[in-house]
C-alpha cells in the first residue's frame, strides 16, 4: 500500500514539474510563447488587482496601455507581437488595440480590433473592442477615448454612432475645457467633430477578433 502511494505521489509530481520544464527547456518558439503569455498574465493581474467588475478591470487595462505606450510621430509601425510593444513603450493605433486585447485575454475577456473608415474608403484609425456583458464595447487606447452610457456601461460602436449626445467621457470634458487652444492643432483627430465622423455608416466597420491560432500558443497560454 505504501509503495502504491509513493508511485501515485511521484506521478503527480511529474505532472506538476514536467510541463513548466518543457516550456523552459523545450523548443525556442514554445519558450517565447510561454514568456510572452507569462508577462501578459503578470501585468493583467497586477493592473486589475482588487477590481470588482469587468468594467473596472478593462478600464484599468485601458489606462495602463494609454499611459505607458505612446507613438513617436517619426516612428515606423512595428507590428511584431504585443510584448514587443510593451517593452518598447511605442506602438501605433492598431498595435495598441491588439496589446489591450492580449492583456484582456488574461482576465478571460475576448476582443479584437476595428478599422474605422467612416466617410472614406481608406481606414483612418483602428480601435479595440472587448466582449463585456454580451456586447463588444469600444475602447480607444491610442486616442484615450472611452465613452460611458447612462447605465455606466462602456459604450459600443453602435452607441457612439447613434447616441453620441447621450454618452459621457472624461476625455471629452478635457477637450472641451481646452477648447480651440488644444495641445496639437495640426493632428485634427483630437477634435471630436472629426473623430466621430470615423463612426459614420458610409463605409461600415468590421470587427476582427484576435485569436492567435496555433497549438504552441494555446498550450503556452
Amino acid at each position: 500500500m505504501k509503495k502504491r502511494y509513493i508511485v501515485i505521489a511521484t506521478f503527480l509530481l511529474i505532472l506538476v514539474i514536467v510541463p513548466p520544464l518543457s516550456l523552459l527547456l523545450g523548443p525556442t518558439t514554445l519558450r517565447e510563447y510561454a514568456i510572452r503569455e507569462l508577462v501578459y498574465k503578470v501585468i493583467a493581474d497586477k493592473v486589475t488587482k482588487n477590481a470588482t467588475s469587468d468594467n473596472e478591470k478593462v478600464l484599468r487595462l485601458f489606462n495602463y496601455i494609454h499611459y505607458h505606450i505612446y507613438t513617436p510621430m517619426r516612428s515606423r509601425p512595428s507590428d511584431v507581437h504585443q510584448l514587443h510593444h510593451l517593452v518598447r513603450n511605442a506602438a501605433w493605433c492598431d498595435s495598441q488595440a491588439g496589446t489591450l486585447v492580449a492583456l484582456a485575454r488574461k482576465i478571460n475577456l475576448k476582443g479584437g480590433w476595428v478599422a474605422l473608415h467612416g466617410y472614406e474608403e481608406v481606414s483612418h484609425h483602428s480601435t479595440s473592442v472587448l466582449y463585456i456583458d454580451g456586447k463588444y464595447r469600444m475602447l480607444d487606447p491610442y486616442m484615450g477615448y472611452v465613452f460611458m452610457t447612462n447605465d455606466n456601461d462602456i459604450a459600443t460602436l453602435e452607441d457612439i454612432r447613434t447616441s453620441r449626445n447621450m454618452l459621457r467621457s472624461e476625455q471629452e470634458k478635457a477637450l472641451q475645457m481646452l477648447g480651440p487652444q488644444r495641445l496639437n492643432k495640426e493632428l485634427g483627430m483630437d477634435r471630436l467633430d472629426y473623430y466621430f465622423k470615423l463612426y459614420e455608416p458610409t463605409y461600415p466597420w468590421q470587427i476582427h477578433i484576435l485569436k492567435w491560432p496555433g497549438y504552441q500558443r494555446k498550450l503556452a497560454s
